[in-house]
């Protein structure tokens, strides 16, 4: 352990071997004003950079935001898997809900229970039902969602899962019938 200050002046006379083995000399410290032992001054982190004064949208790890105007997919409720609309945010946890198109009613939703998207549409806040399917319908929202590959595979998930036993047997037997197809097309080539 280092001192923070000179030693007083019989601590190293003590015990000579610790005092060479340390560097400390007590006449060279004094006579150039230094109090610190090396140890302590050795090890000493150097200075942050101050941090940058706030971080705008372009270089931000995050495109998603919380804001009016963003679609949101549903993960709860009678409405689970379902497109809609922030309108309004009532404080950190919730926002209100609106997808008319998407016979989403208008509703209170904890922000734990949607999924941002990335697609957004110019509404006002707190705009109403009839002000969000027309903004809905004029940019096209809905139909940009269906063609996503998000929603595809969300599709595509929902269908594999109704399967019976019997058709996922048969969708077994086609994957092995197009993978022989593909590895007979591959030992010819």
């Amino acid at each position: 352990m280092g001192w923070l200050f000179a030693p007083p002046w019989d601590a190293w006379s003590k015990d000579p071997r610790r005092a060479a083995r340390s560097g400390w000399d007590a006449r060279t410290d004094l006579e150039l004003g230094r109090y610190l032992t090396t140890a302590t001054t050795r090890f000493r982190r150097p200075a942050r950079p101050p941090p940058e004064p706030t971080m705008s949208e372009s270089n931000s790890n995050f495109k998603r935001f919380v804001e009016v105007g963003r679609v949101v997919l549903l993960n709860s409720g009678p409405s689970s898997g379902r497109i809609a609309i922030i309108t309004e945010i009532i404080d950190h946890n919730r926002a209100i809900v609106d997808g008319p198109s998407t016979s989403v009613p208008r509703q209170s939703f904890p922000f734990k229970h949607l999924t941002l998207t990335p697609l957004t549409v110019t509404i006002p806040r707190a705009a109403g039902t009839a002000v969000v399917l027309k903004s809905l319908t004029k940019e096209g929202t809905v139909e940009k969602w269906n063609a996503s590959k998000w929603a595809q595979k969300r599709e595509a998930a929902l269908k594999r899962k109704g399967l019976s036993d019997f058709e996922r047997f048969k969708v077994l037997v086609q994957k092995k019938q197009r993978r022989d197809v593909v590895r007979k097309a591959l030992a010819k080539a």
